[in-house]
């Protein structure tokens, strides 16, 4: 008998066959009790692994598009400092696990949303509910699934992204400091700053200058006009500077209205104005661990908006996570409210999706109010409370033969417990 239900359910009965294939199980229903621990522990694996499939579809799209829009704004980064096309593909991937962060939670909805939508289509779901399963019962494979997505973010929130974005942050403050590769350009009139303009006409690999050309503008009008026909690039960790070799000096005194010139054999000249030589790179909350903020806050030395800081850090780390757990019970809750409609279920996709813009909208504005005020870190877990406590009314609602939904009841089948 559990074999004619279990490898009934897998199969995709096509919509002419619903009622032949429910009167087979009929006479299947008086073992169904005796059958049920085997039976629904077979089939939450089945709910279970169909969920993976979707769920891959939906990250790599969600986080292909969101990782794109990241990867675009630092090409400006990277072009303009004269990086090479494998620095910014080392950039961009350090931008993907927070990316991921981010749509994990989407992924997860949006899978469990297409999967039970599908499950009602080729009419498992309803042989499922016609074997007894209910509501409550059904939700538990996305309960389980809920965990999975809470693992992979809580993973990526702890641990993962603070070490890229640590990374991150250390490569985009070196190719700053290193802004001499930005300056130093062949046949390229350059201007580090708005009275400074740089020409070379040859750069080689050893730091070695044909053609130098720097013409500083005064404010009061006045001008300054380097050339050399040699020059060598001088650098270390506290300078840059060029040695310009047999050139001269040319200086326009506005007021004066005359032109001074002075030859030189060499001549040293300061680039460290235009770089940023001694400047230490901040390192904000996002760049440290988990555990390592834990630890941090035993530090009595630091500053109390500093722990604050770090505090708010952790907590929106596990909000995160808890709002991946529950995105897959309200995208099953949203569409098990009713029951089955041969015309589909676009109005309950909807509500779904508007139940979970709802959750975010209103955690944003929870921690946007909470920052702004006084009031207590916890309410931000508000948005938790509410998508558990509307997911158990709509399963419960959806238990209940006897309560009718607007829009969600026309074209009920009879016979079809929910």
């Amino acid at each position: 008998m559990s074999e004619e239900i279990i490898s009934a359910i897998p199969r995709r009965t096509p919509q002419s066959s619903i009622v032949a294939s429910e009167n087979r199980l009929g006479q299947n229903l008086r073992n169904a009790n005796a059958l049920q621990g085997k039976s629904l522990n077979r089939l939450d694996r089945y709910i279970l692994s169909q969920l993976f499939g979707p769920f891959v579809f939906f990250l790599v799209i969600f986080c292909g598009i969101l990782w794109l829009n990241q990867a675009v704004k630092i090409i400006d980064l990277v072009v303009g400092n004269g990086q090479s096309g494998r620095v910014f593909v080392e950039i961009s991937l350090l931008l993907l696990p927070r990316v991921l962060e981010g749509v994990i939670a989407i992924a997860g909805f949006a899978s469990a949303v297409f999967l039970t939508n599908r499950l009602y289509g080729e009419s498992e779901l309803v042989i499922m509910m016609s074997a007894g399963r209910g509501p409550f019962r059904l939700a538990v494979p996305y309960l389980y699934f809920g965990a999975f997505c809470f693992f992979l973010v809580s993973l990526m929130a702890h641990f993962i992204s603070p070490i890229s974005t640590d990374q991150f942050g250390q490569r985009q403050f070196e190719i700053k400091q290193a802004f001499v590769a930005q300056i130093i350009q062949e046949g390229t009139f350059i201007s580090p700053d708005a009275s400074v303009t740089l020409f070379f006409g040859f750069t080689g690999a050893n730091g070695d200058l044909r053609d130098v050309l720097i013409r500083e503008r005064e404010e009061d009008g006045g001008e300054t006009l380097y050339t050399a026909l040699q020059g060598k690039i001088l650098q270390d960790d506290s300078s840059a500077q060029i040695l310009l070799l047999d050139g001269s000096i040319q200086r326009i005194d506005a007021g004066a209205e005359t032109l001074s010139v002075i030859q030189f054999d060499s001549l040293s000249y300061d680039l460290s104005r235009f770089g940023s030589f001694g400047v230490e790179r901040s390192i904000g909350a996002a760049s440290f661990t988990t555990p390592s903020l834990l630890g941090l806050r035993q530090n009595a030395e630091i500053p109390a908006p500093v722990l604050q800081e770090r505090s708010w850090a952790i907590h929106e780390r596990v909000l995160d996570a808890l709002i991946a757990f529950v995105a897959p019970l309200m995208g099953v809750a949203a569409l098990l409210v009713g029951r089955f409609q041969r015309t589909g279920f676009m109005v309950r996709i909807l509500g779904a999706v508007l139940l979970m813009v709802a959750v975010n909208a209103l955690q944003g504005a929870l921690v946007s109010a909470t920052l702004k005020s006084d009031l207590p870190i916890g309410i931000i877990y508000l948005p938790i409370i509410f998508a558990v406590v509307t997911s158990w009314v709509l399963l419960w609602i959806g238990s209940q033969s006897t309560v009718t939904v607007p829009f969600l009841s026309r074209n009920r089948r009879r016979g079809v417990p929910t």
